[in-house]
Protein backbone atom coordinates (compact mmCIF):
# COMPACT_ATOMS: atom_id res chain seq x y z
CA UNK A 1 0.00 0.00 0.00
CA UNK A 2 0.90 3.64 -0.66
CA UNK A 3 0.37 6.22 1.65
CA UNK A 4 -0.11 9.90 0.16
CA UNK A 5 0.85 13.09 0.92
CA UNK A 6 -1.03 16.26 1.35
CA UNK A 7 0.50 17.88 -1.83
CA UNK A 8 -0.82 15.03 -4.41
CA UNK A 9 -3.96 14.21 -1.99
CA UNK A 10 -6.29 16.70 -4.19
CA UNK A 11 -5.41 15.83 -7.41
CA UNK A 12 -5.86 12.09 -6.69
CA UNK A 13 -9.50 13.17 -5.32
CA UNK A 14 -10.30 14.92 -8.57
CA UNK A 15 -9.36 11.95 -10.75
CA UNK A 16 -10.88 9.54 -8.67
CA UNK A 17 -14.20 10.89 -7.57
CA UNK A 18 -13.54 12.81 -4.59
CA UNK A 19 -12.97 9.39 -2.52
CA UNK A 20 -11.98 9.81 0.97
CA UNK A 21 -8.96 11.54 1.76
CA UNK A 22 -7.67 8.49 4.45
CA UNK A 23 -7.77 6.22 1.64
CA UNK A 24 -5.15 3.34 0.86
CA UNK A 25 -5.07 2.71 -3.14
CA UNK A 26 -4.02 -0.95 -4.29
CA UNK A 27 -1.99 -0.51 -7.46
CA UNK A 28 -3.97 -2.68 -9.68
CA UNK A 29 -7.00 -0.27 -8.56
CA UNK A 30 -5.45 2.97 -10.18
CA UNK A 31 -6.36 2.25 -13.83
CA UNK A 32 -4.08 4.09 -16.55
CA UNK A 33 -2.56 6.92 -14.08
CA UNK A 34 -1.75 4.59 -11.53
CA UNK A 35 1.96 4.14 -12.27
CA UNK A 36 2.02 8.16 -12.78
CA UNK A 37 0.43 8.64 -9.00
CA UNK A 38 2.71 5.90 -7.50
CA UNK A 39 5.78 7.61 -8.90
CA UNK A 40 4.81 10.67 -7.59
CA UNK A 41 3.93 9.72 -4.43
CA UNK A 42 7.32 7.53 -4.02
CA UNK A 43 9.15 10.88 -5.22
CA UNK A 44 7.63 12.75 -2.74
CA UNK A 45 8.15 10.34 -0.34
CA UNK A 46 11.90 10.36 -1.07
CA UNK A 47 11.91 14.21 -1.29
CA UNK A 48 10.63 14.50 2.83
CA UNK A 49 12.90 11.65 3.72
CA UNK A 50 16.26 14.27 2.12
CA UNK A 51 14.32 17.34 3.89
CA UNK A 52 14.36 15.34 7.47
CA UNK A 53 18.14 14.29 7.24
CA UNK A 54 17.53 11.03 8.51
CA UNK A 55 15.68 7.73 7.60
CA UNK A 56 13.21 6.04 9.79
CA UNK A 57 14.95 3.22 11.57
CA UNK A 58 12.79 -0.14 11.47
CA UNK A 59 12.68 -1.11 15.03
CA UNK A 60 10.53 -4.07 16.07
CA UNK A 61 7.97 -3.63 19.60
CA UNK A 62 10.52 -5.14 21.99
CA UNK A 63 13.61 -2.85 20.23
CA UNK A 64 14.83 -0.41 23.50
CA UNK A 65 15.93 2.35 20.87
CA UNK A 66 13.49 5.51 19.68
CA UNK A 67 13.48 6.58 15.82
CA UNK A 68 16.65 7.96 16.18
CA UNK A 69 18.35 5.13 16.74
CA UNK A 70 19.46 6.14 20.49
CA UNK A 71 20.14 3.87 22.89
CA UNK A 72 18.20 3.31 26.71
CA UNK A 73 18.37 6.98 28.06
CA UNK A 74 21.41 8.08 30.53
CA UNK A 75 18.78 7.30 33.85
CA UNK A 76 18.38 4.14 32.84
CA UNK A 77 21.82 3.86 32.32
CA UNK A 78 22.78 5.39 35.53
CA UNK A 79 19.85 2.92 37.34
CA UNK A 80 21.39 -0.49 36.12
CA UNK A 81 24.57 0.33 37.03
CA UNK A 82 23.43 1.18 40.25
CA UNK A 83 21.43 -2.06 40.78
CA UNK A 84 24.51 -3.77 39.62
CA UNK A 85 27.14 -1.75 42.19
CA UNK A 86 23.88 -2.27 45.19
CA UNK A 87 24.37 -6.10 44.58
CA UNK A 88 28.12 -6.38 44.48
CA UNK A 89 28.00 -4.03 47.99
CA UNK A 90 25.09 -6.49 49.35
CA UNK A 91 27.56 -9.81 48.68
CA UNK A 92 30.43 -8.31 49.99
CA UNK A 93 29.08 -6.11 53.19
CA UNK A 94 25.91 -8.73 53.92
CA UNK A 95 25.24 -6.77 57.09
CA UNK A 96 24.87 -3.49 56.00
CA UNK A 97 22.58 -3.98 52.47
CA UNK A 98 21.31 -0.93 50.57
CA UNK A 99 18.48 -1.32 48.16
CA UNK A 100 19.52 -3.03 44.96
CA UNK A 101 16.50 -2.10 42.60
CA UNK A 102 15.00 2.03 41.91
CA UNK A 103 11.38 1.23 43.37
CA UNK A 104 13.24 0.40 47.12
CA UNK A 105 15.60 3.10 46.86
CA UNK A 106 12.96 5.49 46.05
CA UNK A 107 11.36 4.76 49.41
CA UNK A 108 13.95 4.23 51.90
CA UNK A 109 17.68 6.69 50.36
CA UNK A 110 16.11 9.68 48.77
CA UNK A 111 18.40 12.22 49.60
CA UNK A 112 18.57 16.27 48.48
CA UNK A 113 21.27 17.23 46.93
CA UNK A 114 21.49 20.48 44.92
CA UNK A 115 18.14 21.37 46.02
CA UNK A 116 16.81 18.18 44.37
CA UNK A 117 15.41 15.16 45.84
CA UNK A 118 17.47 12.15 44.29
CA UNK A 119 18.32 8.54 45.19
CA UNK A 120 20.91 7.71 42.53
CA UNK A 121 23.65 9.27 44.95
CA UNK A 122 27.24 8.21 46.28
CA UNK A 123 26.58 6.45 49.19
CA UNK A 124 29.32 7.26 51.93
CA UNK A 125 30.09 4.20 55.02
CA UNK A 126 29.65 6.01 58.25
CA UNK A 127 32.94 4.80 58.95
CA UNK A 128 34.41 6.67 56.90
CA UNK A 129 32.76 10.21 57.26
CA UNK A 130 34.08 9.72 61.29
CA UNK A 131 38.30 8.86 60.19
CA UNK A 132 39.05 11.88 61.48
CA UNK A 133 35.89 12.85 64.45
CA UNK A 134 37.32 13.39 67.44
CA UNK A 135 40.74 13.06 66.56
CA UNK A 136 43.75 15.37 66.56
CA UNK A 137 44.20 14.98 63.15
CA UNK A 138 47.03 16.41 61.28
CA UNK A 139 47.13 18.09 58.13
CA UNK A 140 50.39 20.05 57.31
CA UNK A 141 51.26 20.73 61.50
CA UNK A 142 55.00 19.52 60.94
CA UNK A 143 54.60 20.07 56.85
CA UNK A 144 57.89 19.89 54.37
CA UNK A 145 61.34 19.34 55.34
CA UNK A 146 64.09 19.79 52.63
CA UNK A 147 62.06 17.81 49.69
CA UNK A 148 60.38 19.55 46.60
CA UNK A 149 57.45 18.99 45.21
CA UNK A 150 53.57 19.54 46.30
CA UNK A 151 50.70 17.97 48.28
CA UNK A 152 47.01 18.06 48.31
CA UNK A 153 44.59 15.58 50.22
CA UNK A 154 41.74 14.42 48.52
CA UNK A 155 38.43 14.28 49.71
CA UNK A 156 36.48 10.72 51.52
CA UNK A 157 33.68 11.10 48.88
CA UNK A 158 36.72 10.62 45.84
CA UNK A 159 38.11 7.95 47.58
CA UNK A 160 34.89 6.36 47.76
CA UNK A 161 34.65 6.94 44.33
CA UNK A 162 37.97 5.34 43.36
CA UNK A 163 38.12 2.32 45.75
CA UNK A 164 34.86 1.42 43.73
CA UNK A 165 36.36 1.59 40.49
CA UNK A 166 39.03 -0.54 41.90
CA UNK A 167 36.60 -2.89 42.84
CA UNK A 168 34.56 -3.06 39.09
CA UNK A 169 38.43 -3.35 37.61
CA UNK A 170 39.40 -6.39 39.64
CA UNK A 171 36.92 -9.21 38.57
CA UNK A 172 33.91 -7.32 38.57
CA UNK A 173 33.20 -6.71 42.33
CA UNK A 174 34.53 -9.74 43.62
CA UNK A 175 33.95 -10.93 47.14
CA UNK A 176 37.86 -11.40 47.81
CA UNK A 177 38.15 -7.58 47.15
CA UNK A 178 37.78 -6.82 50.63
CA UNK A 179 40.90 -8.27 51.48
CA UNK A 180 43.05 -5.99 49.16
CA UNK A 181 46.43 -5.09 49.50
CA UNK A 182 47.47 -1.02 47.83
CA UNK A 183 50.36 0.86 47.65
CA UNK A 184 49.92 4.61 48.00
CA UNK A 185 52.65 6.06 46.05
CA UNK A 186 53.72 9.37 47.79
CA UNK A 187 50.68 9.30 50.49
CA UNK A 188 50.93 12.83 51.83
CA UNK A 189 49.50 12.58 54.66
CA UNK A 190 48.17 9.46 54.58
CA UNK A 191 44.30 9.71 54.21
CA UNK A 192 43.41 7.83 51.40
CA UNK A 193 45.35 4.49 52.69
CA UNK A 194 43.52 5.15 55.95
CA UNK A 195 40.40 4.83 53.76
CA UNK A 196 40.87 2.11 51.87
CA UNK A 197 41.52 0.67 55.38
CA UNK A 198 37.93 0.96 56.28
CA UNK A 199 36.37 0.36 53.20
CA UNK A 200 38.81 -3.32 52.11
CA UNK A 201 39.42 -3.67 56.12
CA UNK A 202 40.27 -7.39 55.59
CA UNK A 203 43.56 -6.53 53.84
CA UNK A 204 46.57 -4.25 54.66
CA UNK A 205 47.65 -0.62 53.36
CA UNK A 206 50.90 1.00 52.73
CA UNK A 207 51.91 3.92 52.28
CA UNK A 208 55.66 5.51 51.20
CA UNK A 209 56.47 9.19 51.29
CA UNK A 210 59.60 10.56 50.78
CA UNK A 211 58.97 14.12 52.89
CA UNK A 212 59.70 13.11 56.38
CA UNK A 213 57.53 15.85 57.89
CA UNK A 214 54.64 14.51 55.68
CA UNK A 215 55.62 10.60 57.00
CA UNK A 216 55.60 12.10 60.57
CA UNK A 217 51.54 13.55 59.91
CA UNK A 218 50.77 9.69 58.46
CA UNK A 219 52.19 8.25 61.47
CA UNK A 220 50.87 10.51 63.87
CA UNK A 221 46.98 10.28 62.42
CA UNK A 222 47.53 6.31 61.87
CA UNK A 223 48.09 5.99 65.73
CA UNK A 224 45.45 8.11 66.80
CA UNK A 225 43.27 6.44 64.07
CA UNK A 226 44.63 3.07 66.00
CA UNK A 227 43.82 3.93 69.13
CA UNK A 228 40.16 4.94 68.58
CA UNK A 229 39.13 1.80 66.72
CA UNK A 230 40.88 -0.76 69.73
CA UNK A 231 38.38 1.73 71.97
CA UNK A 232 35.33 0.39 69.41
CA UNK A 233 36.96 -3.27 69.43
CA UNK A 234 37.20 -3.25 73.23
CA UNK A 235 33.78 -1.91 73.24
CA UNK A 236 32.32 -4.86 71.49
CA UNK A 237 31.35 -2.69 68.40
CA UNK A 238 31.82 -5.77 66.21
CA UNK A 239 30.19 -8.13 68.36
CA UNK A 240 27.35 -10.12 66.80
CA UNK A 241 24.26 -7.97 68.84
CA UNK A 242 25.93 -4.64 67.82
CA UNK A 243 26.34 -5.44 63.71
CA UNK A 244 23.35 -6.76 63.57
CA UNK A 245 21.74 -3.89 65.21
CA UNK A 246 23.81 -1.62 63.82
CA UNK A 247 25.94 -2.36 60.97
CA UNK A 248 29.44 -3.37 60.38
CA UNK A 249 30.44 -0.02 58.56
CA UNK A 250 28.81 1.94 61.94
CA UNK A 251 32.33 2.32 63.45
CA UNK A 252 35.91 2.81 62.41
CA UNK A 253 38.38 -0.17 63.04
CA UNK A 254 42.06 -0.06 63.78
CA UNK A 255 43.50 0.66 60.45
CA UNK A 256 45.38 -2.46 59.02
CA UNK A 257 47.99 -0.07 57.67
CA UNK A 258 51.60 1.08 57.42
CA UNK A 259 53.87 3.95 56.09
CA UNK A 260 57.32 4.00 55.15
CA UNK A 261 59.88 7.03 54.64
CA UNK A 262 61.55 5.98 50.97
CA UNK A 263 62.04 7.39 47.71
CA UNK A 264 59.48 5.81 45.19
CA UNK A 265 62.59 5.58 42.61
CA UNK A 266 64.04 3.05 44.95
CA UNK A 267 61.07 0.27 44.75
CA UNK A 268 62.21 -2.47 42.26
CA UNK A 269 58.92 -4.24 42.00
CA UNK A 270 55.33 -4.78 43.33
CA UNK A 271 55.02 -8.05 44.48
CA UNK A 272 53.09 -8.69 47.21
CA UNK A 273 50.30 -5.73 46.27
CA UNK A 274 46.92 -6.17 44.47
CA UNK A 275 46.93 -2.39 43.49
CA UNK A 276 48.61 0.98 43.23
CA UNK A 277 46.97 4.10 44.10
CA UNK A 278 49.60 6.95 42.41
CA UNK A 279 48.68 10.49 42.56
CA UNK A 280 51.16 11.34 40.65
CA UNK A 281 50.17 14.84 38.71
CA UNK A 282 53.52 16.64 40.76
CA UNK A 283 55.66 13.28 40.57
CA UNK A 284 58.77 13.92 38.18
CA UNK A 285 59.50 12.26 34.76
CA UNK A 286 61.99 10.00 36.45
CA UNK A 287 59.98 9.25 39.54
CA UNK A 288 57.01 7.78 37.25
CA UNK A 289 59.61 5.96 34.87
CA UNK A 290 60.31 4.19 38.13
CA UNK A 291 57.22 3.37 39.07
CA UNK A 292 56.99 1.80 35.49
CA UNK A 293 59.51 0.09 35.68
CA UNK A 294 58.02 -1.20 38.99
CA UNK A 295 55.03 -2.38 36.97
CA UNK A 296 56.61 -4.33 34.01
CA UNK A 297 58.64 -6.46 36.83
CA UNK A 298 58.36 -9.61 36.46
CA UNK A 299 57.58 -10.36 39.96
CA UNK A 300 54.74 -7.77 39.78
CA UNK A 301 52.83 -9.51 37.47
CA UNK A 302 50.21 -10.24 40.55
CA UNK A 303 49.64 -6.77 41.02
CA UNK A 304 46.28 -6.24 39.37
CA UNK A 305 45.10 -2.32 38.65
CA UNK A 306 47.02 0.60 38.72
CA UNK A 307 45.53 4.16 39.02
CA UNK A 308 47.18 7.38 38.02
CA UNK A 309 46.61 10.51 37.27
CA UNK A 310 48.66 10.16 33.68
CA UNK A 311 46.44 9.47 30.62
CA UNK A 312 46.90 6.85 28.18
CA UNK A 313 49.84 8.28 25.93
CA UNK A 314 51.14 9.11 28.72
CA UNK A 315 51.60 5.60 29.80
CA UNK A 316 52.32 4.50 26.81
CA UNK A 317 55.29 6.73 26.85
CA UNK A 318 56.30 5.97 30.34
CA UNK A 319 56.56 2.85 28.58
CA UNK A 320 53.72 0.98 31.10
CA UNK A 321 53.15 -2.62 29.74
CA UNK A 322 50.15 -4.96 29.47
CA UNK A 323 47.47 -2.88 30.66
CA UNK A 324 43.85 -1.88 29.42
CA UNK A 325 42.19 1.63 30.39
CA UNK A 326 39.09 0.80 32.62
CA UNK A 327 37.15 4.04 33.42
CA UNK A 328 38.19 7.45 35.00
CA UNK A 329 36.98 9.07 38.40
CA UNK A 330 37.02 12.62 38.99
CA UNK A 331 39.01 13.46 42.61
CA UNK A 332 38.17 16.45 44.49
CA UNK A 333 40.81 18.11 46.65
CA UNK A 334 40.34 19.64 49.73
CA UNK A 335 40.59 23.23 49.35
CA UNK A 336 38.90 26.31 49.20
CA UNK A 337 38.20 26.44 44.99
CA UNK A 338 36.89 23.55 42.88
CA UNK A 339 39.64 22.12 42.64
CA UNK A 340 40.14 17.94 41.17
CA UNK A 341 41.88 15.79 38.37
CA UNK A 342 41.01 12.81 36.63
CA UNK A 343 42.22 9.64 38.19
CA UNK A 344 42.48 6.67 35.26
CA UNK A 345 42.02 3.53 36.33
CA UNK A 346 44.08 0.57 34.49
CA UNK A 347 43.76 -3.43 34.76
CA UNK A 348 46.15 -5.72 34.30
CA UNK A 349 45.17 -6.95 30.14
CA UNK A 350 46.63 -10.24 31.06
CA UNK A 351 44.48 -10.82 34.40
CA UNK A 352 42.63 -14.84 34.27
CA UNK A 353 40.56 -15.02 36.94
CA UNK A 354 40.75 -18.91 36.98
CA UNK A 355 44.47 -18.81 37.47
CA UNK A 356 44.69 -15.31 39.72
CA UNK A 357 45.85 -15.44 43.28
CA UNK A 358 45.55 -12.49 45.50
CA UNK A 359 47.77 -11.65 47.63
CA UNK A 360 46.39 -12.75 50.58
CA UNK A 361 46.43 -16.30 48.95
CA UNK A 362 49.81 -15.71 48.26
CA UNK A 363 51.85 -15.24 51.80
CA UNK A 364 54.91 -16.37 50.49
CA UNK A 365 55.06 -14.37 47.62
CA UNK A 366 58.50 -12.05 47.68
CA UNK A 367 58.18 -8.52 48.24
CA UNK A 368 60.08 -5.08 47.71
CA UNK A 369 63.19 -4.76 50.52
CA UNK A 370 61.39 -1.30 51.22
CA UNK A 371 58.40 -2.51 52.69
CA UNK A 372 59.85 -5.74 54.34
CA UNK A 373 59.18 -4.71 57.96
CA UNK A 374 56.24 -3.67 56.84
CA UNK A 375 55.28 -6.85 55.20
CA UNK A 376 56.54 -8.57 58.14
CA UNK A 377 53.91 -7.20 60.63
CA UNK A 378 50.95 -8.15 58.57
CA UNK A 379 52.25 -11.78 57.42
CA UNK A 380 53.21 -12.94 61.16
CA UNK A 381 50.30 -10.85 62.98
CA UNK A 382 47.96 -12.76 61.16
CA UNK A 383 48.97 -15.72 61.74
CA UNK A 384 47.69 -15.50 65.01
CA UNK A 385 45.54 -13.23 64.81
CA UNK A 386 41.93 -13.59 66.40
CA UNK A 387 38.75 -12.94 63.95
CA UNK A 388 35.77 -10.51 64.82
CA UNK A 389 32.32 -11.91 64.03
CA UNK A 390 32.47 -9.67 60.52
CA UNK A 391 36.00 -11.93 59.71
CA UNK A 392 38.16 -8.74 60.40
CA UNK A 393 41.28 -10.12 62.07
CA UNK A 394 42.78 -8.12 65.00
CA UNK A 395 46.26 -8.23 63.89
CA UNK A 396 47.93 -6.83 67.44
CA UNK A 397 51.06 -7.00 66.44
CA UNK A 398 50.33 -4.30 63.93
CA UNK A 399 48.45 -2.55 66.43
CA UNK A 400 50.98 -2.44 68.43
CA UNK A 401 53.61 -0.96 66.10
CA UNK A 402 51.50 1.64 65.38
CA UNK A 403 50.82 2.82 68.45
CA UNK A 404 54.37 2.91 69.98
CA UNK A 405 55.84 4.57 67.19
CA UNK A 406 57.11 7.59 67.69
CA UNK A 407 56.62 10.39 64.25
CA UNK A 408 58.68 12.72 65.42
CA UNK A 409 61.85 10.72 65.28
CA UNK A 410 61.79 11.49 61.64
CA UNK A 411 61.69 15.06 62.18
CA UNK A 412 64.94 16.88 62.02
CA UNK A 413 66.56 18.08 65.42
CA UNK A 414 64.94 21.63 66.78
CA UNK A 415 68.26 23.75 66.08
CA UNK A 416 68.82 21.83 62.49
CA UNK A 417 65.01 22.75 61.65
CA UNK A 418 65.21 26.37 62.63
CA UNK A 419 68.60 27.15 60.70
CA UNK A 420 67.26 25.43 57.56
CA UNK A 421 64.30 28.35 57.62
CA UNK A 422 64.88 30.14 54.83
CA UNK A 423 66.71 28.00 52.27
CA UNK A 424 64.50 26.86 48.97
CA UNK A 425 63.02 23.05 48.84
CA UNK A 426 65.36 22.12 45.89
CA UNK A 427 68.68 22.58 48.52
CA UNK A 428 69.99 19.93 49.93
CA UNK A 429 72.89 20.07 52.48
CA UNK A 430 74.70 17.92 55.10
CA UNK A 431 73.90 18.36 59.01
CA UNK A 432 77.10 19.53 59.84
CA UNK A 433 76.95 22.47 57.26
CA UNK A 434 73.38 23.00 58.09
CA UNK A 435 74.54 23.56 61.60
CA UNK A 436 77.00 26.07 60.80
CA UNK A 437 75.44 28.35 58.42
CA UNK A 438 74.52 31.64 59.55
CA UNK A 439 72.02 34.25 58.45
CA UNK A 440 73.90 35.89 55.55
CA UNK A 441 75.40 32.30 54.58
CA UNK A 442 71.87 31.65 54.34
CA UNK A 443 70.70 34.65 52.42
CA UNK A 444 73.89 33.84 50.01
CA UNK A 445 73.15 30.09 49.53
CA UNK A 446 69.42 30.81 48.49
CA UNK A 447 70.50 33.95 45.91
CA UNK A 448 73.09 31.28 44.37
CA UNK A 449 70.64 28.80 44.23
CA UNK A 450 68.23 30.97 42.72
CA UNK A 451 70.43 32.27 40.09
CA UNK A 452 71.29 28.26 38.87
CA UNK A 453 67.80 28.03 38.97
CA UNK A 454 66.98 30.64 36.65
Amino acid sequence: RLRMSNDIHDLYKFKNNHRPANCSIQEDNLGSGGDELGANVAGNQAHEKVIRGHQPVQRDDNSKTDELGRGVNSKRRRIYAANVDAKLWNDKFPYDKIADNQRDRNETEKVVVFGMETSLHLRIPERVKTITQHLPYVRDGLGHCDEGGHFVETTGASLVRVAKAVDRAIFHGDVRNRCLVSLDAGSGNGYPSMVFSQLFDKGFHIGAELCPGLVANSMSNLKALTAKGVVNLMDGKLDKEQVEQFGELAHNVPPRAFFVHGNLEAIEHLGGFDFVYGFDAVNSWETKLAMANAWNHPKSRRCMVVVSNSTEAEMEALGYKDIIFKEGVRVQFRTSGNESLVAHVYKRKSLRKCRHKYSFESPNAETCPMFAKAFELYRKGDEVARMTFTGYKKNTLLFDANLGSDPYSLMPQRGERRNRRGLPATVNVSAEDNASLGTWKVRRLWNKCYIGLT
